[in-house]
């Protein structure tokens, strides 16, 4: 009983770290990938037609939604990196877990 409560513990384990480590990527890949194209879409809820036309006042526009966007993809990739090493040394270790002797 001991022996099947503690395999199941350490499951648990396995598959809460696997998910942090799912979690932690998809953080790394909003922040690399997806915020930096953001202002791209923000465009069409910011502007006209008429002004999405306008090439000057586009690109003036996707400016000002870039330097308001910051370095709003630093913290994705941050916190992202954080938990997928954080959830790979726990994964690590709930996979080779040490037995007392």
């Amino acid at each position: 009983m001991q022996e099947t409560v503690r395999t199941s513990q350490e499951r648990i384990c396995r598959i809460c770290f696997g998910i942090l480590l799912a979690v932690g990527t998809g953080f790394v890949f909003v922040g690399l990938l997806v915020v930096p194209i953001l202002p791209l879409f923000q465009l069409d809820a910011v502007l006209s037609p008429s002004e999405l036309a306008d090439p000057v006042k586009r690109d003036a526009t996707r400016a000002l939604l870039e330097k308001a966007a910051g370095n709003q993809w630093l913290f994705w990739v941050a916190g992202g990196l954080v938990v997928t090493c954080t959830s790979a040394i726990g994964l690590r270790a709930a996979w080779h877990p040490k037995r007392p002797s």
